[in-house]
């Protein structure tokens, strides 16, 4: 949800400089950051929008639906 938030505080910069986007900033960016590297980084820029968020999100998705089937089988 931070990670949506952050994205969206990204596109207005009175709300991405307020003490309160700051602080999702601080908090998204460590995880954020693992995917921006350059070929994500060469096809964002061709998009201009940064994919980086997209994929974090599809990636978490990916472990929750892989955990929660896990837990279904052991219970």
């Amino acid at each position: 949800m931070l990670i949506v938030v952050d994205a969206l505080f990204s596109w207005v910069d009175f709300l991405y400089r307020s003490v309160v986007g700051k602080l999702i900033n601080r908090i998204v960016n460590p995880y954020i950051a693992l995917f921006r590297i350059k070929p994500i980084m060469k096809i964002s820029y061709s998009f201009g929008i940064d994919l980086s968020p997209l994929i974090g999100i599809l990636l978490l998705w990916i472990i929750q639906n892989i955990t929660f089937r896990l837990m279904v089988q052991i219970l």
